[in-house]
């Protein structure tokens, strides 16, 4: 499936259990899932964007805080990553950092196995 059959919008109360149900049930260890409860505050605080299936129009990957902190997560549908959809969420990241004047951007690759796709979209 293309990534580009999709789009990035603002999460809504009904999205919250479609991650859920794709999240690991083991919500610990190397897995972004064991920050679920925190996901799930920032959400209600200050709200989150996910990437939606064009079809369906369900996230299929979600993000929250900022480009510029360590606080922020960033995590796709374990189903659908390597079909480019982690790299056009990131562009649009990114284009909304350069929109907004943001110079500086810092990336935390945590859990480790994410590194790679970092290194790939250029961080260092």
């Amino acid at each position: 499936m293309n990534a580009l059959n999709g789009c990035v919008r603002p999460a809504r109360d009904s999205d919250i259990p479609i991650i859920e149900a794709w999240l690991p049930t083991d919500r610990t260890g190397d897995t972004l899932a064991v920050n679920w409860g925190l996901t799930k505050r920032v959400y209600k605080e200050s709200g989150m964007l996910v990437w939606a299936d064009a079809s369906s129009n369900e996230p299929v990957a979600y993000f929250w805080g900022s480009l510029n902190t360590r606080d922020s997560i960033l995590e796709v549908h374990p189903a659908r990553r390597r079909d480019g959809i982690g790299r056009a969420f990131v562009e649009y990241l990114l284009e909304q950092s350069r929109t907004n004047g943001e110079l500086l951007l810092e990336i935390e690759a945590a859990p480790p196995s994410s590194e790679p796709f970092w290194r790939a979209m250029g961080f260092e």
